[in-house]
């Protein structure tokens, strides 16, 4: 019997190494790729006989899966799964599971950075000292005004998982904050 074939389409990590030693302690056939922008020939050469397709960005279309002879899952290594035809794998029997937690925290920790990048005027602020360093005068009039933050109204549009942690994390800056989610 032909061992289980699992088969990477597209990763964003430095390499998988860890996981083909993972792969190979289980007996399991593990094969890597970088399809990301390969025609969809080349993908379904490349995944035709796997039995688990693991995908980040490449799009899984119906011409894909149909070209499929014993898939049966998809694993979606993100988020979301807008690249992935859910209604081709449904109709072909086919598994789609996906990792909605994925990268929670850090994408919370980074829109609230962003936040706090612009609040205060980061960008603005640091442009103004590399110019007055280089004049050797102090000048920041482009950095002003800038507004403490207590007291601020901050919108959070969409407030699933990301926005949720957002708001949590921001609720003890003192600011007002309004949420906008159907």
């Amino acid at each position: 019997m032909k061992p289980l074939k699992v088969v990477v389409t597209d990763y964003i990590e430095p390499d998988l190494n860890w996981e083909a030693q993972e792969m190979a302690k289980r007996g399991l056939e593990f094969l890597t790729y970088q399809l990301k922008f390969a025609p969809n020939a080349d993908v379904i050469a490349a995944t035709r006989d796997a039995d688990v397709v693991i995908v980040n960005m490449v799009p899984i279309t119906p011409e894909i899966i149909s070209a499929w002879e014993r898939c049966r899952l998809v694993i979606r290594h993100g988020v979301g799964y807008d690249n992935v035809d859910v209604a081709a794998l449904e109709k072909a029997g086919i598994a789609l599971c996906y990792i909605p937690d994925y990268c929670a925290e850090e994408v919370a920790e980074q829109a609230i950075a962003l936040v706090l990048a612009c609040g205060r005027r980061l960008a603005a602020s640091r442009r103004a000292l590399d110019i007055s360093s280089a004049r050797g005068s102090w000048d920041f009039t482009e950095t002003v005004p800038i507004y403490r933050m207590a007291g601020q109204t901050l919108g959070i549009i969409g407030c699933g998982r990301n926005g949720s942690l957002v708001y949590r994390k921001l609720k003890t800056f003192g600011r007002k904050l309004l949420i906008c989610d159907p």
